[in-house]
């Protein structure tokens, strides 16, 4: 009976349009990722007409596990990341290697030396090619996380509204 449920999940999404990766992110806390190609997630994240949100942290990411993304606009927790990112969590204590839309290749702490990442947990927004556009760090509860993923929300809305009529910022 449990297979056969599973494969009505997947009918129904496959039905709906979603992937199933989809599906998981939002029935489930922050995934968790030990190799960081900036490049090919924010291209996935771009496929979505979404931007790449990644959590650095050590240890223990106290905001990360307060949240979870399957919250909706009305949830009384206040739980909702701006739906314009994919996000995923990182824990750095692994150390692991950051590739860069260009190929580079960093080891994990120097690339946050690099990019100002100072004080984790540190929330990292990229463009849709992978580069590094805003770092907040000391990103410490649920309620700065979820303020940051409001604040860059806004922040591309007007980007976007500015390409589309020819501004420039």
């Amino acid at each position: 009976m449990k297979t056969f449920m599973k494969y009505m999940v997947v009918m129904v999404v496959s039905l709906s349009g979603l992937t199933g990766n989809n599906v998981l992110a939002e029935k489930m806390n922050i995934p968790e990722i030990d190799s960081l190609d900036l490049g090919a997630l924010a291209q996935d994240a771009a496929k979505e007409k979404k931007q790449l949100m990644v959590v650095y942290y050590k240890g223990k990411c106290e905001p990360c596990d307060q949240l979870s993304l399957n919250g909706t606009a009305g949830d009384q927790n206040g739980s909702q990341i701006a739906p314009d990112f994919v996000m995923y969590k990182t824990n750095v204590s692994a150390g692991f290697n950051v590739v860069c839309p260009n190929g580079e290749q960093f080891a994990n702490e120097e690339f946050m030396s690099i990019k100002g990442i100072a004080k984790l947990p540190a929330v990292v927004i990229t463009d849709s090619f992978g580069n590094v556009m805003y770092v907040e760090n000391n990103v410490t509860s649920k309620g700065q996380l979820l303020a940051v993923s409001d604040k860059y929300k806004k922040r591309n809305m007007v980007s976007s509204k500015a390409s589309m009529t020819g501004a420039s910022d």
